[in-house]
């Protein structure tokens, strides 16, 4: 089904399913995955000039732009409103490292929702995207966009 379907289904009063469709934004994805050292992760993070973010040690969650040297980091993420860092620890010093970017092309095959999440730093926005495979939407990837500047 088309993003202009969807969104016709979506608008028609007289659809008993009305309220339970989100509404989905056209848009691409770019997103690369790979593993890094703690310290090739530190040194991405620091350089991506990041407006939001959070990251997980063993002992605390923090929210964080950057990161110091520490090397006990379980996993984070970071934006800077287009560009989001995603890391997960892997195993010994290993961490999944997914970069994500929204771009301005707009394309049929793949569409995001925003959501907001309540978190103990504030509202926290992502964008869920989904990929059209066999006319059905598939959830693909969760994008961290920000924290509102409202408290909690």
């Amino acid at each position: 089904m088309s993003i202009e379907t969807y969104n016709k289904l979506k608008e028609n009063p007289q659809s008993i399913i009305k309220p339970l469709l989100p509404t989905l934004i056209a848009a691409k994805l770019q997103h690369e995955q790979s593993t890094k050292s703690v310290d090739a992760v530190i040194e991405t993070v620091n350089s991506m000039d990041a407006t939001f973010g959070w990251a997980m040690y063993r002992d605390e969650i923090i929210k964080t732009t950057v990161l110091t040297g520490r090397h006990d980091l379980i996993e984070g993420e970071w934006s800077n409103g287009t560009k989001t860092i995603k890391v997960k620890l892997l195993g010994e010093h290993q961490y999944l490292f997914v970069c994500m970017e929204a771009t301005t092309e707009k394309t049929q095959q793949q569409a995001y929702k925003k959501q907001t999440l309540i978190t103990r730093y504030g509202p926290a926005t992502y964008f869920i995207w989904y990929q059209l495979i066999d006319e059905r939407w598939h959830p693909m990837a969760q994008q961290f966009i920000g924290f509102s500047e409202e408290q909690a």
